[in-house]
């Protein structure tokens, strides 16, 4: 179970570059066809930005957020659906830490016992290191190593 932070929506919507949205299309594609799931929480920006991909102005962006809703989000074989009443507390060492905006993250990947958050935030890894059995992982490095 993958945990993806916000950066494969910004990657898709062309925020950082064509590049980028081809890779993280193409990630979603191998994604698509491994035995891997990703895991989201309702009413969180991630799902908001995901829907917001399928109502914009680009015909092609339009197509990667049709993509990911049909691909992932609408099929409960690739995509685990969570609500705020399926969350279950964060472990004590992590409730110290203050993790802002991201919290929802960690919240998603202790609810679905997942393998990994996958994200560009460097110092976001930094702040939870010292937390023991969380996995994180920095966009680049995951990207060239999937699927493993």
């Amino acid at each position: 179970m993958i945990v993806l932070n916000e950066w494969i929506l910004n990657d898709l919507r062309g925020d950082n570059g064509r590049g980028a949205q081809e890779e993280s299309f193409e990630f979603l594609q191998a994604l698509r066809i491994s035995p891997e799931r990703i895991a989201v929480l309702r009413g969180t920006p991630w799902l908001i930005k995901a829907y917001r991909l399928m109502k914009h102005s680009d015909p092609f962006v339009q197509s990667l957020g049709k993509f990911i809703n049909q691909a992932f989000l609408l099929d409960l074989e690739k995509c685990l659906s969570l609500s705020e009443f399926d969350i279950v507390p964060l472990p004590e060492g992590l409730r110290e830490v203050d993790l802002k905006n991201d919290r929802y993250l960690f919240e998603i990947y202790y609810t679905a016992r997942a393998d990994v958050i996958v994200t560009t935030d460097e110092r976001l890894i930094e702040k939870v290191r010292m937390i023991e059995g969380l996995q994180l992982a920095l966009r680049n490095d995951f990207l060239r190593t999937f699927p493993t």
